[in-house]
């Protein structure tokens, strides 16, 4: 009788896993001393047994096993075979593994140092292994069921059964904007289980219950999460006899590997500048214009420069309410006063912004006068137009007519230009062309002031057609001698009076 007590004693105990990779494939399993004063009964058909707790023990280094037949019997004469759990077939693979982990979280786990876990465990893997079988604590040997252990075995079958419970967030795919933060909350309360494995640079900060993830630059993150047991340096192995009980190590579980993958994007703003005005000047260009690019907080984020077609870009924005406004136009182009207001979201990542340029004009004024040569003043002349072209005179570029004041105004965009009056009073000359610069330098308003001035008549001459004749001549030495006398007579007459 005392050596089925011996037997089923050691039935009860042979269950756990060495997780060392032993090189000695040959073993032994004996029988150690007993565990407390607890007794233990199985029932199962017609096959009952009862026992009181007692160690099983590997003989070459006295490690506690666990036994996985409930109903068969130890020889601790027999040589034992090693393998590992997955070459044991005798227990299906979902089995083994609550075994495994029965054993793990069982005798020797955090606050399970009290060998009455030892019984504990073993009964528990009787259990998982024969679901059939009743397997139970009594007062005495061969006694009454009790209630022993309820409080330790619902823990135990909690911790395996929450072993497998991954962080609420892993297994998804999640895309976030750069430079923001991502944070990540685990409802099931597990992610201090878990150390992070991979991906680390993208890990801003870790809680008992949340993952903050951050990414500066696009990126595809991919964070892995691993449940890894450190508490032995071995994986748990299965000792097989044919003829005698076959018994289990206690060792590390398999790492527990999950992840998470975000796809950490950015926009980008594409800025074409067009215009709808006709300039003629080569060197007028949408080039070299740039618009600063603020977030909703007034923070610069960069500055988008025009090429020579007027395209400009800013990438590698984050989510966010933009404006974007110019700085610097390009050259002979007025400044663009609108502010442009945009946003980037998971669904628009890239805006296209199409603006408007309008050129820089000056203003040209001609102030149109004549010179009254009675007077010696000038007047005011209405109704004088003025043609403006290209300076190789290819192109009109427009015409402007003086009003009543004398005046006539034109905008001009930059370039060089020759003016030309077309028309003017009557006896007057009109003004010559000539050229007119508009550039950057020239004033907003510029101003032109052309007098015209009377032609010039020639003086007509008093001919005196005398016939040749001798008569003629000598009338005319006649007359000779008369203004001759007279000019006597007048010369005496002025010296008299001035006497």
């Amino acid at each position: 009788m005392k050596n089925g007590v011996k037997f089923i004693s050691l039935v009860v105990f042979a269950v756990l896993c060495s997780l060392f990779i032993c090189s000695v494939k040959a073993e032994g399993v004996v029988a150690g001393g007993y565990v407390g004063k607890v007794y233990m009964k199985k029932v199962k058909g017609e096959q009952k047994g009862y026992l009181r707790s007692q160690w099983v023990l590997r003989a070459s280094d006295n490690q506690f096993v666990y036994c996985i037949e409930p109903w068969a019997k130890i020889h601790s004469e027999e040589v034992y075979e090693q393998k590992t759990t997955s070459e044991y077939t005798n227990i299906s693979p979902e089995t083994m593994e609550r075994v495994k982990l029965l054993a793990y979280y069982g005798y020797g786990y955090e606050g399970h140092e009290d060998e009455n876990w030892y019984t504990i465990t073993q009964l528990m893997i009787w259990r998982a292994i024969d679901p059939d079988g009743d397997f139970y604590f009594t007062d005495v040997a061969n006694g009454t069921r009790i209630s022993l252990f309820e409080n330790e075995m619902t823990e135990l079958d909690r911790l395996v059964n929450e072993h497998s419970i991954l962080p609420s967030f892993v297994n998804q795919n999640y895309t976030n904007s750069i430079k923001r933060d991502l944070v990540l909350t685990d409802s099931n309360n597990v992610l201090d289980k878990f150390n992070i494995t991979k991906g680390s640079e993208f890990v801003k900060a870790k809680g008992n219950n949340y993952l903050t993830l951050k990414s500066d630059s696009v990126a595809l993150g991919e964070i892995e999460l691993t449940k890894k047991a450190n508490k032995y340096n071995t994986i748990p192995f299965v000792y097989v006899n044919d003829q005698s009980q076959n018994v289990l190590t206690v060792g590390n579980f398999d790492d527990l590997i999950t992840k998470v993958n975000v796809e950490f994007r950015a926009g980008k703003i594409n800025l074409t500048k067009k215009s709808n005005e006709k300039n003629y000047n080569d060197k007028i260009t949408l080039e070299n214009a740039q618009y600063e690019v603020f977030d909703d907080k007034g923070n610069s984020m960069g500055i988008i420069t025009t090429d020579e077609n007027g395209f400009g870009t800013l990438d590698n924005l984050p989510y966010g309410v933009y404006t974007v406004k110019e700085i610097k136009a390009s050259y002979g182009y007025a400044i663009d006063p609108t502010i442009y207001k945009v946003e980037i979201n998971n669904s628009t990542l890239e805006i296209n912004l199409e603006v408007y340029e309008k050129l820089d004009k000056k203003e040209l004024e001609i102030t149109k006068e004549y010179l009254d040569a009675l007077t010696g003043e000038t007047n005011p002349e209405s109704n004088v137009y003025f043609d403006i072209y290209t300076e190789d005179g290819d192109y009109l570029v427009g015409s402007v007519k003086t009003n009543e004041a004398g005046k006539a105004s034109l905008k001009l965009s930059y370039g060089r230009y020759i003016v030309r009056q077309r028309n003017g009073k009557s006896g007057f000359i009109i003004a010559d062309d000539f050229l007119l610069i508009i550039d950057e330098n020239t004033p907003q308003k510029l101003t032109k002031k052309i007098i015209n001035y009377p032609e010039e008549k020639p003086k007509e001459k008093l001919i005196v057609d005398i016939p040749n004749t001798a008569q003629n001549k000598m009338d005319t030495s006649l007359l000779l001698i008369i203004l001759l006398l007279l000019k006597l007579v007048l010369g005496k007459q002025m010296d008299y009076e001035n006497n």
